[in-house]
C-alpha cells in the first residue's frame, strides 16, 4: 500500500510540476547540487559586517545578484548570544553567497552569530558521519538522502515547530517534500532539484561544424557528437568531446534505458543492477572512456576539476547542475554556451528527482536559533536569494515559474530546460541503506571506466554485493 501510494504521489508531482510552469515541468539532488566543483573557502567564518539590506526581490521580476535576502519575520527577542554552526558542500560561488546570507540574517538578528563548516561534497559525508559517532554536529545542515539520516537518529523532527509557526509548504513541489520526510515526519526542506544537463560551448561547434544538439537527442547521439568534437595535436588530445559526472548521476542513463536499481525505491528487497538495461547503458558510459571520447576517469571524478576543463576549452561539453552557473558566469569565458538536456536512451529521457536542503539536528543545543535560521533559509527570500544568483533549480513552485528563474543571467541561456528536464525525474531511491549501497555501486563501477572489468562482470559482482546489504540487520 505505502509503495502505491508513494508511486502515486510522485506521479501526482510530475502533473504539478508540468502545471505549475505553464507546461514545463519543473532538482537536485547535488546538490545541490551534487555536482558543484567543491573549493576550501577562504574562511570558515562568516564576516562580520552586516550587508546593505535592499528589498527582496518581487516574484514576476529578476533582481540583481548582489541583493542579499530579508528576514522572513522579525526574530524573537533574546538576552543572550547564541553561536549555530552551518554545515555545506559546494564551489567557491557558493561559499561567497551563503556568507552574504548570513550577513543579512545577523543584520536582523544581532543575537544569532553564524559559524560556517565547509567541506568538499566527497568527504562531506564522512565528516558528518565522524562527528555524529563522537557525540558532535553542526546545527543546521545543507544535506540530501534525509531518510537515510533520519533513520540514523540524527535529525530533528520539525512538523510540531511548522504547525506552531505556521509555517507554509504549499508553495514547495509535493514530490521533493515527500523526499525529506521519514516514516510520516518532516525532517527538512528541499532547497533545490539536482537537475542535470549538458553544458556545451557553442563557439567549439562552430568552429567544428557540429550541429547543436537537440532535446531530444539519443545515447548514441551524443557519442557521435562527442566523438566529432574530440580535437587532436598529432596523437595528444587538446579537446575532449565531453565531461560527465559519473559518480550516483550514471544512474540516469540506467533509468533512461529502462533499468532500476532495486525492486522498490523506497523499500527495496532486491537489487536489479544486474539486469540487460542497466549494464547496456553502464556499458555505453564505459565505451566513451575505452574509446577516448571523455578524459580519464581522475580528470573529472570531481565538479573542480570539469569546470576547469570546460572553461579552458578542453572539453567541448559537461554535464552539470545549475549550481555550475555562477562559477562559469564569473569566469566569463571567451566562448558562447548553452544547455541542453540529458540524452535520451531506449526508455526516453530521464534525470534525478530529488536534491539537497536543509535539516536541524537533534543534538543542538539552540532549537529555537536553529529554527530562525532554518525558515529564514527555507523562505521565500532565502529561496528567491540562491535562485537570482543562478545557484539553484528552486523547490518552490512560485520561484520556479517566475522571471526570477526564468529571465536569470545569462538571459539568452535556455533556463527552463532546467524545469523541463525535470519532468523526466525518476525517483531517487531513498531507504536507510541507500547511501552504502549506493558507494558500493560507484566503486564498482569504477572498474568499468577504468577498464579493467567490463560491465557484466561488475554488474554481476553487485548485484550480489547490494543484495546482501539489503538483507543484512
Amino acid at each position: 500500500m505505502r509503495r502505491n501510494m508513494i508511486r502515486v504521489l510522485w506521479l501526482v508531482t510530475i502533473a504539478v510540476l508540468a502545471a505549475a510552469c505553464g507546461g514545463q515541468a519543473a532538482a537536485p539532488p547535488a546538490a545541490a547540487p551534487t555536482t558543484a566543483p567543491a573549493v576550501k573557502p577562504a574562511a570558515t567564518t562568516a564576516p562580520a559586517a552586516a550587508p546593505t539590506t535592499a528589498p527582496a526581490a518581487k516574484a514576476t521580476e529578476a533582481p540583481k545578484a548582489t541583493e542579499a535576502p530579508k528576514a522572513t519575520e522579525a526574530p524573537k527577542a533574546s538576552t543572550q548570544p547564541v553561536e549555530l554552526v552551518w554545515s555545506f558542500w559546494g564551489n567557491e560561488q557558493e561559499v561567497a553567497l551563503n556568507n552574504k546570507v548570513i550577513e543579512a540574517f545577523q543584520a536582523k538578528n544581532p543575537t544569532i552569530k553564524i559559524k560556517t563548516q565547509f567541506e568538499p561534497f566527497e568527504s562531506y559525508f564522512d565528516k558528518l558521519r565522524a562527528q555524529w559517532a563522537g557525540g558532535t554536529s553542526p546545527d543546521v545542515m545543507f544535506l540530501n538522502s534525509i531518510p537515510v539520516y533520519a533513520a540514523l537518529n540524527q535529525l530533528q523532527p520539525l512538523d510540531d515547530l511548522i504547525a506552531r509557526d505556521k509555517f507554509e509548504l504549499a508553495d514547495y513541489y509535493p514530490g521533493l517534500l515527500e523526499i525529506f520526510k521519514y516514516q510520516s515526519k518532516v525532517y527538512g526542506l528541499p532547497r533545490d532539484n539536482d537537475t542535470q544537463v549538458i553544458f556545451y560551448n557553442k563557439t567549439a561547434f562552430d568552429e567544428a561544424k557540429v550541429p547543436y544538439p537537440t532535446k531530444d537527442w539519443t545515447f548514441q547521439q551524443f557519442r557521435d557528437t562527442a566523438q566529432k568534437l574530440v580535437k587532436k595535436d598529432g596523437d595528444k588530445i587538446t579537446r575532449y568531446g565531453a565531461a560527465l559526472a559519473m559518480q550516483n548521476n550514471w544512474r540516469i542513463y540506467v533509468w533512461a534505458n529502462g533499468g532500476e536499481l532495486y525492486n522498490d525505491n523506497f523499500k527495496p528487497t532486491k537489487s536489479l543492477i544486474n539486469s540487460p538495461e542497466a549494464i547496456e547503458a553502464i556499458d555505453f558510459l564505459g565505451s566513451l572512456y575505452r574509446d577516448k571520447i571523455i578524459p580519464p576517469d581522475d580528470q573529472i571524478n570531481t565538479g573542480g576539476k570539469r569546470t576547469q576543463l570546460f572553461l579552458n576549452g578542453q572539453v567541448a561539453m559537461v554535464q552539470g547542475n545549475h549550481a555550475s552557473l555562477p562559477a562559469y558566469l564569473d569566469a566569463k569565458p571567451s566562448f558562447k554556451f548553452d544547455i541542453v538536456p540529458m540524452p535520451r536512451g531506449k526508455k526516453g529521457p530521464s534525470n534525478n528527482g530529488g536534491g539537497a536542503g536543509y535539516v536541524i539536528s537533534n543534538k543542538t543545543k539552540n532549537l529555537e536559533a536553529a529554527w530562525t535560521f532554518f525558515k529564514y533559509l527555507n523562505g521565500p527570500e532565502g529561496q528567491t536569494f540562491y535562485t537570482q544568483n543562478g545557484l539553484i533549480t528552486p523547490a518552490r513552485r512560485s520561484i520556479g515559474k517566475s522571471d526570477v528563474f526564468l529571465k536569470q543571467n545569462p538571459p539568452d541561456l535556455s533556463h527552463s530546460l532546467f524545469l523541463e528536464a525535470t519532468e523526466a525525474a525518476h525517483p531517487v531511491p531513498q531507504f536507510p541503506k541507500a547511501a552504502e549501497a549506493l558507494n558500493t555501486m560507484n566503486s564498482g563501477w569504477e572498474q568499468v571506466w577504468a577498464g579493467t572489468k567490463d560491465a557484466k562482470t561488475v554488474a554481476a559482482e553487485l548485484e550480489k554485493k547490494v543484495n546482501d546489504i539489503l538483507a543484512s540487520p
